[in-house]
């Protein structure tokens, strides 16, 4: 965000993205973060509240936070030597004037083939509990990842290109960021 906006702020959300009733992996997206721009934007009406989600999609089946260490096993297992989608919905909302854009970003990333001992070792840093598929680019590199088609950052789950584009469509207005 400090590439796009001199004032921002970050507000947490306690939202329930079980209740988004979606398989789709890009639809879910969208609208978990329209869920969460519209729960930060009842306390900031006056601002541009940005929401955003990612999943990891692996064709139909959506791969989000692991619960477990199995459950990352499981997924890691799943995208190795395989390529994937990282798919981040994004939600701008602007309580007071009642405008929302949504919108999602999209990257194939694809995995080399992952040992047993490899996926056990990266298991073992403790990192993959928050991080949807059971991974983290920038902690995984080279060593885990052979080609990215698309927006690196959208990987590393905040797509900024995509993010200034819709709030310069936004910022039309001269509405402030939060």
């Amino acid at each position: 965000m400090e590439r796009l906006a001199e004032s921002f702020r970050i507000v947490p959300v306690d939202v329930d993205e079980t209740s988004v009733a979606e398989d789709e992996p890009e639809r879910f997206a969208m609208k978990a973060a329209v869920l969460k721009a519209e729960a930060a934007a009842a306390s900031y009406p006056d601002a541009i509240v940005i929401g955003a989600d990612t999943v990891v999609a692996v064709g139909d089946r959506s791969l989000g936070k692991p619960a477990s260490r199995e459950e990352a096993r499981s997924m890691l297992e799943l995208l190795s030597d395989k390529t994937h989608l990282v798919i981040t919905g994004l939600a701008l909302v602007h309580k007071r004037t009642g405008r929302h854009l949504v919108d999602r970003e999209t990257t194939a990333v694809t995995f080399r083939p992952l040992s047993a001992d490899k996926i056990e070792a990266y298991l073992d840093r403790g990192d993959f509990l928050d991080k949807a598929g059971a991974y983290a680019i920038q902690d995984v590199g080279a060593a885990f990842i052979s080609q990215i088609d698309g927006d690196y950052d959208n990987v590393v789950g905040f797509p900024v290109c995509r993010v200034g584009q819709m709030l310069a469509e936004m910022l039309q207005n001269q509405l402030p960021v939060i």
